[in-house]
């Protein structure tokens, strides 16, 4: 009786070796494949001695420890090696992307010279979402897409009085501005770091940003609602509002072409869908970025970027009446597939 259990003890230590080499040699051949994560052999003996020392803590035989074993290591996916098996396309490739963005833009409008009005700066939150198309080949990636923001924003008022006896006074300015805007990036991408299904990379590039529509609200109201008193001698001239005055502009005033001088001297330029022209509805910016992208399967990923995008002075003046200069720091969440 001794003898046969010693047999079968000597034939379980003799196989289970022989299935260690070759799940060893088989790490090691896929190890030098481009695979998101495996393990050394180590971590294949390391998970035989793990079932051997579970041997004397169960009524299983040693056949069936053994045969645990090999589905453990034929599977090759998983608790020896302890993380998912995904299995990551490296070589050239296309991949497209959807996304949703949260942007936080950055905005400067530089010096007026019509109301002598100082720059300022602003921070406005907006939202945009779009695609992406992209060629990848081992660790580099160029990309371009399509993407929508809306931009609405509030420039300081700077109320003109303007009028006469006859037709009465009134208070004009622009109340408001609202931009619907398309960026067309390009972008080189570079992966620095992989460690499994994850990826941390790092990207640059420049971006062209087109007003495809532009509503710039100028407003006015009576004068009298505003208890301004009639004063001919400051018809067509800029004038200083009490911060209840200027509450009430903004309640009552109502959409009206610009009537005085001051604000004739401006452009209100139609968005490039509506008639505008393009050098006047686009702008230029720097981009810089870092991601981190999670793979779900040998195809399919999420991803998360903040992309840094620096107004360019050098092509445009800036948008809209005031020429304003508008970067955005942007936060992109998405997903992309590899077709």
């Amino acid at each position: 009786m001794e003898r046969n259990n010693l047999k079968i003890n000597l034939l379980f230590a003799k196989r289970l070796r022989c299935q260690a080499e070759k799940t060893a040699l088989r790490l090691t051949q896929l190890a030098k494949q481009p695979i998101a994560l495996l393990s050394t052999e180590h971590s294949a003996v390391n998970a035989i001695t793990q079932i051997s020392e579970t041997k004397g803590e169960s009524n299983d035989s040693p056949i069936d420890i053994l045969e645990k074993s090999q589905y453990l290591f034929n599977a090759n996916q998983v608790a020896s090696i302890g993380v998912p098996f995904v299995k990551i396309k490296q070589h050239k490739h296309l991949r497209i992307g959807m996304f949703s963005a949260v942007n936080l833009d950055h905005i400067k409008t530089p010096y007026d010279e019509v109301f002598n009005q100082a720059p300022y700066t602003r921070l406005v939150l907006e939202y945009g979402g779009g695609f992406s198309i992209g060629w990848q080949w081992k660790r580099m990636e160029i990309e371009t897409g399509l993407s929508y923001n809306h931009k609405a924003y509030k420039p300081i008022l700077n109320p003109v009085y303007y009028g006469n006896i006859n037709s009465d006074y009134k208070v004009e300015g622009i109340k408001d501005i609202e931009l619907n805007t398309f960026q067309i990036p390009l972008h080189l991408r570079y992966d620095w770091l992989r460690k499994g299904v994850w990826q941390v990379y790092g990207l640059g590039g420049a971006a062209i940003h087109v007003a495809t529509q532009a509503n710039y609200d100028v407003a006015s109201v009576r004068a009298s609602a505003l208890n301004v008193k009639a004063n001919p001698s400051v018809s067509g001239q800029q004038i200083i509002l009490s911060p209840t005055q200027l509450n009430r502009f903004e309640q009552e005033a109502k959409p009206s072409p610009p009537q005085s001088n001051k604000l004739n001297q401006k452009q209100f330029p139609d968005g490039w869908m509506n008639g505008g022209t393009f050098n006047e509805n686009n702008y230029y910016t720097l981009n810089i970025g870092l991601g981190v992208e999670h793979y779900l399967d040998s195809r399919w990923s999420l991803f998360l970027q903040p992309t840094y995008k620096k107004h360019l002075g050098l092509f445009d003046k800036g948008i809209g009446p005031n020429f304003d200069r508008i970067s955005t720091l942007e936060i992109l969440i998405g997903a992309k597939v590899g077709l």
